[in-house]
């Protein structure tokens, strides 16, 4: 599994696991697993934690549950679990792209190695649609006028 959807499956799990939710990193990817899995002798698995979460209200600073969080909100969340981590950040945008077939015409704008950098990332993975779709429309009618030479 990828570390957004490691975090993504923490996150939603982490007040109904036995002893929280937590992220490990093993050979082949993220894994999220209960919280007490680390301290059971017969866990196999990786023991490597990068996150963990056992009150979702203390990582969102909201009393809702997961579900009851927008697309929006919980994107947001994800992020800033993984707050300064670039690649995440990136990963977390080509994520929103994948799942938002409005974006997809604009993938090559949205990936562009913008100078702003885990910045952008972290705004394509939380900012509304309707604005980002206004931005990467702006940019085409840009990328028009230059053809045209305007």
């Amino acid at each position: 599994m990828g570390k957004v959807g490691a975090i993504w499956t923490m996150l939603a799990n982490c007040e109904t696991w036995l002893g929280g939710a937590v992220v490990v990193e093993d050979g082949a990817g993220y894994e999220a697993i209960p919280g007490a899995y680390l301290s059971n002798g017969s866990y196999t698995g990786s023991r490597d934690v990068l996150y963990r979460a056992t009150n979702l209200a203390d990582v969102t600073g909201d009393a809702r549950g997961w579900l009851e969080l927008s697309e929006s909100e919980q994107n947001w969340t994800v992020a800033q679990v993984m707050a300064g981590d670039e690649a995440s950040h990136y990963d977390l945008a080509k994520m929103r792209i994948d799942d938002t077939p409005e974006l997809e015409p604009y993938r090559d704008v949205i990936l562009y190695d913008w100078p702003e950098g885990a910045e952008h990332w972290a705004w394509v993975a939380t900012a509304p649609l309707a604005t980002i779709l206004d931005w990467c429309k702006g940019i085409r009618e840009n990328e028009r006028a230059l053809e045209d030479g305007e």
